[in-house]
């Protein structure tokens, strides 16, 4: 699954552009501000994300099935 690009606005998050998720789903949400710089990751940090992301999809996939 790809990063969903949001705008938070009068508390909503709303997504930028189409999505491919079904009306009603929850999901859970990982909020990192686009101005954030990320470049300061320590790799330790870096591979525990990727590995987070891993996991979350295949969830997503099942979920989905």
């Amino acid at each position: 699954m790809q990063p969903i690009i949001a705008t938070y606005r009068d508390g909503v998050f709303a997504p930028d552009g189409p999505v491919e998720i079904p009306e009603g789903a929850r999901v859970n949400l990982v909020i990192v501000p686009e101005s954030e710089d990320v470049s300061s990751l320590s790799d330790e940090d870096r591979e525990f994300l990727h590995e987070l992301a891993e996991k979350r999809k295949s969830v997503f996939q099942r979920l989905a099935e």
